[in-house]
């Protein structure tokens, strides 16, 4: 039987012009969600170790210094990332609530712009992490008014 296209030179050239572009698309999202995971799990960190020494101390300023000290991992610009923590410190036995928002400085502006197109939603999902966690208050404030956590 003859065939009718028995030249097939450039059949890789094609195969390979048709999925570089679509494996490129999935490295780039998988790197996009690693970073998002990666900067979840250090805020997670975060959060935790700030509530478990404010219980432990019952000192604002020790939660400030935990979370950053551990933020410092992601990123040194303190201006990316808010702390909030419960105002005033709670009584021995309370919830000590500590939260922070970190705004990720997101580098892949393509993906943003694709999303906002597809969705017409200008907010993307991964820009923002968000992590709070809870401890009991184990020691008495530090002083008799409470300092308010910044």
């Amino acid at each position: 039987m003859k065939r009718w296209f028995s030249n097939e030179t450039g059949q890789a050239a094609v195969e390979a012009a048709l999925l570089i572009p679509v494996l490129l698309f999935l490295l780039m999202g998988i790197f996009v969600v690693g970073y998002w995971l990666n900067d979840q799990l250090v805020v997670t960190a975060a959060v935790r170790e700030g509530a478990r020494r404010g219980a432990l101390t019952g000192d604002c300023r020790t939660i400030a210094v935990a979370v950053k000290d551990t933020m410092r991992v992601i990123d040194t610009d303190e201006s990316r990332w808010t702390l909030e923590a419960t105002k005033p410190l709670p009584v021995v036995g309370g919830d000590l609530v500590v939260k922070v928002t970190y705004r990720i400085p997101f580098g892949f502006d393509f993906f943003k712009n694709q999303y906002a197109e597809i969705t017409k939603d200008p907010v993307f999902p991964f820009q923002e992490v968000v992590g709070q966690a809870t401890a009991r208050m184990e020691v008495p404030a530090l002083s008799p008014a409470p300092l308010e956590c910044q």
